[in-house]
């Protein structure tokens, strides 16, 4: 997944290629989350839970926010 791995450089991710594995599951695990708002509200939340450093790190939510939209929007033009 070169272009989830890109998107997660940009926003500071240093293991993007691991983390980028971790979300591929995620979609796998969900594969009605475009028609399925159950499965749709499970992704989102495994995304930010995959992205979400440890409590004591400070993040950017809106940068996390972005981030997020840009797997969803990506993920949703090449997958079908």
């Amino acid at each position: 997944m070169p272009v989830m791995e890109w998107i997660l450089q940009k926003s500071g991710r240093e293991n993007s290629e691991e983390t980028a594995k971790e979300i591929e599951a995620v979609f796998i695990a969900n594969p009605y989350w475009r028609v399925s708002p159950k499965q749709e509200q499970d992704v989102r939340r495994n995304l930010y839970r995959i992205l979400l450093p440890v409590p004591e790190v400070k993040v950017d939510v809106e940068v996390m926010k972005i981030t997020v939209g840009q797997i969803i929007l990506v993920t949703s033009k090449f997958e079908g």
